[in-house]
């Protein structure tokens, strides 16, 4: 019920003459786009998936891209099923489909992204990763939705995402480490702010408070051998390079962003 009225409210939303406006004011003349002039915008999704069907793989990926900013432009309120009918009929170039259309319309990129993976499940994950790379902000509400739409691939989006958004990578592939067996719920891993650099040296990492006092100096004596800190929630030890009584590691020494 609610996917359906999301997909009344975008259809509303991009049938404006604004945003029609806006898409095809700068359509570039392609080959792509006369295909799509000659058929009616009820065979528009088809005709686009058609096109891409006819692409060799040398070519894919450029074709896909072009066909769906021709699409798109020519009818924004189609542009779910465009993306579908392309997605369904060519899997390999759901994600480069997805991807194409949600920056061209990225307050709808997660619905965008579910009714591509929807339409093609087994590339949930790469559809995950090439529309979180085009809009990283959005990564949480993306890779939910294509969760809830192809549940068995949990592990497999929580990977692409990691890949996607380096500065989630270490957070994510630790909750990965930590499940073995079935997979994590993305919304719940999701839900789990990660950390910063600050909350870690103020004791608030969710896998364990670094206590400096546990470093254990090698290297040799006096200043300047190395000091490895144990975080005690994971048993890892980071290498800090500076003195046991006055350990200062930095925020790459932990592979994260600065606090």
């Amino acid at each position: 019920m609610k996917l359906q009225s999301q997909k009344t409210i975008l259809i509303l939303s991009l049938a404006s003459a604004v945003v029609f406006a806006g898409f095809s004011a700068d359509m570039p003349v392609s080959a792509s786009l006369n295909a799509l002039k000659s058929v009616t915008l009820a065979e528009l999704p088809h005709q686009a998936a058609t096109l891409v069907a006819a692409a060799d793989e040398k070519n894919l990926q450029k074709t896909v891209e072009d066909v769906v900013k021709a699409a798109v432009g020519l009818n924004p309120a189609a542009v779910l099923a465009i993306v579908g009918a392309i997605a369904s009929e060519t899997p390999a170039a759901a994600a480069t489909a997805a991807a194409t259309a949600a920056a061209l319309v990225p307050k709808f990129a997660t619905i965008i992204a579910k009714t591509a993976a929807e339409a093609a499940p087994k590339e949930a994950a790469a559809i995950v990763k090439a529309v979180c790379q085009a809009l990283p902000d959005q990564y949480k509400s993306v890779a939910i939705a294509v969760s809830e739409a192809v549940p068995a691939s949990s592990r497999e989006i929580l990977a692409a995402l990691a890949a996607a958004v380096p500065a989630q990578a270490v957070f994510i592939n630790n909750s990965l480490a930590k499940n073995k067996g079935p997979a994590p719920s993305v919304a719940m891993t999701l839900s789990t702010p990660s950390p910063s650099f600050a909350s870690l040296r103020s004791g608030g990492s969710p896998y364990g408070v670094i206590v400096p006092l546990l470093g254990t100096k090698t290297g040799g004596g006096g200043s300047g051998g190395t000091t490895n800190v144990i975080d005690p929630g994971t048993g890892g030890v980071v290498s800090t390079n500076s003195d046991y009584s006055t350990p200062n590691p930095t925020p790459a020494s932990f592979g994260l962003p600065p606090g």
